[in-house]
């Protein structure tokens, strides 16, 4: 009987037959090597499948499924599904990461027993590498406080791929099919069941920002009902939930609302974005009323949030006046 591979590593793929090759070297070369590589094609029209199946003949830990396509989140899915790791790891399939990710990251995750592992990442464009400031920060913390600096202070990010999980966290927990902002919808939720979380601050991701893929990857993403109702969900689960600095992390979750709302009057989209506006009026005063009377929410967040709520158009206008300073 074959032994089971310590980490399931999944990467889905779609349309990158420029950069899969650069993935799925970077993982055949980790100086960790009890894994297992799944390679997920997500009915992608270019000569992706070919790829996949020319490394399976390369080497025996490689898995590939052939599907239909269904998105990012119904690839993960597959992925998971067909997993026999203890751990799971998830790479983009136009990212590559250093030779020693998952050994840093399993490490982590057997000295301080832990159910998830995090490190950092570094944004790689096209033209750059975008340089990465270390925090110098490794630590171990609850499940509980991991969620209070994922959402309050904006310690790391919610991004899946950075990250080394326990396979048993994603009992009951799937990412949502057909939607955008998939990891805003669950990363909260595998934090909160994890009794362990570290973080190491050293930057073993590559994150490639490439200007036509899913999240442009994040600059140019329209922003919508899926990140509402990620927000909304988000807000109701820590409402119904007993955990601490539950304030703080509204709070945080009012931020995630501002900084959109921010991003688009940066770029004259706000008032144009009518989905958005119907969606998000409706959550900022849901969120509004939970906040409003909190210190840490400070005056002028809070005469942001109203005016969007009451008439969004002043901030633009606001925005034109006074370009070239902040508005908040």
């Amino acid at each position: 009987m074959n032994r089971l591979p310590a980490i399931s590593i999944i990467v889905p793929i779609y349309k990158v037959e420029k950069y899969l090759n650069r993935c799925i070297d970077s993982i055949l070369a980790q100086s960790f090597t009890d894994y297992e590589l799944i390679l997920v094609d997500d009915g992608s029209p270019d000569n992706c499948p070919d790829i996949c199946d020319d490394y399976v003949n390369q080497d025996s830990r490689i898995k590939v499924i052939h599907k239909e396509n269904g998105g990012l989140s119904d690839a993960r899915n597959a992925g998971i599904a067909l997993a026999q790791g203890e751990f799971l790891g998830f790479v983009d399939s136009d990212d590559y990461i250093e030779p020693d990710m998952y050994e840093t990251l399993y490490n982590d995750i057997n000295h301080f027993n832990a159910d998830i592992s995090i490190c950092d990442f570094t944004i790689v464009t096209e033209n750059e590498i975008k340089k990465y400031v270390s925090k110098n920060v490794h630590w171990s913390m609850t499940g509980n406080e991991a969620v209070y600096y994922l959402i309050g202070k904006n310690l790391f990010t919610v991004n899946v791929w950075n990250k080394l999980y326990r396979k048993s966290l994603f009992n009951n927990i799937r990412y949502p099919n057909n939607c955008l902002y998939e990891d805003f919808h669950i990363m909260y939720k595998l934090l909160y069941k994890a009794n362990v979380v570290v973080y190491n601050s050293v930057s073993k991701y590559n994150y490639f920002q490439r200007s036509n893929s899913i999240m442009g990857k994040t600059s140019s993403m329209p922003i919508g009902k899926d990140k509402i109702k990620a927000l909304e969900e988000m807000t109701t689960f820590f409402q119904n939930c007993n955990i601490e600095n539950k304030n703080e992390i509204l709070i945080g979750i009012a931020k995630y609302l501002l900084n959109d709302i921010y991003k688009m009057i940066g770029h004259n989209t706000l008032t144009s974005n009518t989905l958005y506006l119907f969606y998000g009026k409706s959550f900022a005063k849901k969120i509004y009323t939970l906040i409003k009377y909190d210190k840490n929410f400070s005056a002028k967040q809070r005469i942001v949030l109203k005016t969007f709520i009451i008439f969004p158009p002043i901030l633009e206008t606001y925005y034109r006046i006074s370009k070239g300073r902040k508005v908040l």
